[in-house]
């Protein structure tokens, strides 16, 4: 279910037409967790049946595995090849147009990203759209070598933005047959800044009958009020009453706005990636 993506759907209609008129172009899809990266790359894929896609999807328990993507990809054992090689190896087996998508590209490992990157530097006038799908803030613990691979390739770059109100509206039709008010559809918007994910989440886990009704506060999807409780329960107890007390002094509960936790000198502080949640 893909709304309010008609700008980035074109976008990417034109990345292909350009590789299929002999311009080959790896592009990065970018923009924050939950936006509707993935969802995207994949309609867009469904939509031009005629050509062959290739996917893969970078994990953070296989980036220190050489060639984990690339195995994917070519469906083959790892090859005992460097990057460059691997790349001619892999371009020999390329016929026609082709999508290949690495998703959750910055959790990829270097080799196969090396690999790709040298292999469309070498797709000369070959009809290849390569779409590496990535955060717009890369978290804690990517690699520099990653890092500066993925900002390598910023030339062509899809931002995928947030929906508009009226965007959610027409998914909370379409999702939970809810004919939403401009003024809720408002609040919803404001509430989740415009992400598809969380407007889903609650769509589905809110009653029906309760979105025609007045209300003063959307509650946090499940999913994510239990992310901030596993998150604080790893905070020191001085961490987790300072929390509290911020957000009964915020002055605006409305969206699922960042809340950056005070770093603990106890030695049960929170961890680095506890310390910035969202309320």
């Amino acid at each position: 279910m893909l709304v309010g993506r008609e700008n980035e759907l074109s976008q990417l209609d034109r990345l292909l037409d350009g590789a299929r008129a002999g311009s080959p172009v790896l592009a990065l899809v970018e923009g924050p967790p939950g936006i509707g990266k993935s969802a995207l790359v994949r309609s867009f894929t469904s939509r031009h049946r005629d050509v062959h896609a290739q996917i893969a999807s970078g994990a953070p328990w296989e980036s220190n595995h050489p060639w984990a993507v690339l195995e994917q990809l070519t469906h083959a054992p790892a090859p005992e090849a460097d990057p460059i090689d691997a790349a001619h190896a892999y371009l020999d087996t390329i016929r026609g147009t082709t999508i290949i998508v690495v998703d959750d590209a910055h959790w990829s490992d270097i080799e196969s990203l090396q690999s790709l990157s040298s292999m469309i530097r070498r797709a000369h006038q070959r009809p290849i759209l390569m779409l590496w799908v990535i955060p717009d803030v890369l978290p804690d613990g990517i690699d520099d070598t990653t890092a500066r691979i993925l900002s390598s390739h910023r030339a062509d770059t899809v931002h995928v933005r947030a929906l508009t109100s009226g965007d959610v509206a027409q998914l909370a039709l379409l999702r939970a047959g809810v004919d939403l008010s401009p003024w809720t559809a408002q609040r919803l918007h404001e509430h989740t800044l415009g992400s598809p994910r969380p407007v889903l989440q609650l769509l589905d886990e809110i009653p029906r009958a309760q979105w025609h009704r007045w209300q003063a506060r959307f509650p946090a999807p499940a999913q994510h009020a239990a992310a901030v409780r596993r998150a604080l329960t790893a905070c020191s107890p001085e961490t987790r009453a300072s929390s509290k007390r911020r957000r009964s002094w915020a002055p605006d509960h409305r969206s699922l706005r960042p809340l950056r936790l005070p770093k603990s000198t106890t030695p049960h502080r929170c961890s680095t990636k506890h310390t910035r949640l969202v309320c």
